[in-house]
């Protein structure tokens, strides 16, 4: 099976303008803190995406597919150590490979926001980003599924936030 993919980028804004922080550090909404808030809500304390309907119509492995699995003599172990890693961080009762051939996920590819120099700049920034793919499996429609999760993201914002998506190009899993 090859899984599908949808993505979203998320871009808040709070003030007009970047703001200086002895200024306005406190009252003013930061977009950086707003995004990384929302973003942290999108999985649960065992890896599982909290956003409603998201696992809504996914194909799960048969009882023999999965023994099959069980039987390839796949080691977890390595495939992280491989990677520098010394667990799974998925969804956790879901093994290495149920993770990668058979659940969906939401993965965040990239983060921007406030002052990218070199040294500190006591700013505030206007706005902030992220960009946010999701493997999808069978079952799972990619248009539902940024819809989904576009609207659980709003949910989470303050109201002073400001927010615009801008979608991309996704496609089924093919099974």
């Amino acid at each position: 099976m090859l899984r599908g993919l949808a993505m979203t980028e998320i871009i808040v804004r709070g003030p007009k303008r970047d703001l200086h922080s002895g200024m306005y550090g406190g009252p003013a909404l930061n977009p950086i803190r707003a995004l990384t808030k929302a973003l942290g809500a999108l999985h649960d304390a065992k890896g599982r995406v909290r956003v409603p309907g998201f696992y809504d119509g996914i194909e799960k492995p048969s009882a023999k597919q999965l023994k099959q699995w069980k039987s390839l003599g796949f080691s977890e172990k390595s495939f992280l150590g491989d990677i520098g890693l010394k667990e799974p961080h998925g969804e956790e009762r879901y093994s290495v490979l149920e993770q990668v051939w058979a659940r969906p996920t939401l993965e965040f590819n990239g983060i921007t926001g406030g002052y990218q120099g070199t040294g500190s700049k006591t700013v505030i920034p206007a706005e902030a980003s992220a960009k946010i793919t999701c493997r999808l499996v069978p079952g799972q429609d990619p248009k539902a599924v940024i819809k989904a999760v576009e609207t659980f993201l709003k949910s989470q914002l303050p109201d002073d936030a400001r927010v615009k998506f801008l979608g991309g190009n996704g496609g089924k899993a093919i099974a």
